[in-house]
């Protein structure tokens, strides 16, 4: 039975619709599946959520970035935060499908250097 918990966030004007955050949580690696920019109110949801896999699978988990468009420089502290967390436990965060601009920005930030990054769940295998 796959354990599944998904947050659907409200319509914005500003932040648009459609945005959600689903946990698959028996699955091994758990996977955190983002759809929508991770900017503004929805960085504090992603950050709640990552915090809760971060006590309950010290181990480690995925954050899939396939269907995330834009992040902002809050989102990227709590990807860096989370991964510190992990360290302590000699678990691991992987980026799974970065989109482009969120790949650039990794990039140009240089955090593509100390983040795992893959490019689909074939490669997420060897993760705790």
């Amino acid at each position: 039975m796959m354990i599944r918990q998904t947050i659907t966030f409200s319509a914005s004007a500003e932040l648009g619709s459609g945005s959600s955050l689903t946990s698959v949580t028996d699955s091994q690696p758990p996977i955190l599946h983002f759809r929508g920019k991770i900017i503004g109110m929805h960085v504090e949801k992603l950050k709640e959520e990552m915090n809760r896999l971060t006590d309950q699978h010290a181990s480690g988990f995925i954050l899939d970035l396939s269907q995330v468009p834009l992040l902002d420089s809050s989102a990227l502290g709590v990807i860096m935060l989370t991964v510190q967390q992990l360290r302590q436990t000699d678990g691991k965060l992987v980026l799974l499908n970065p989109q482009p601009n969120v790949r650039n920005v990794l990039r140009v930030t240089r955090l593509d250097t100390v983040l795992e990054i893959v490019s689909d769940s074939e490669s997420t295998r060897h993760v705790p």
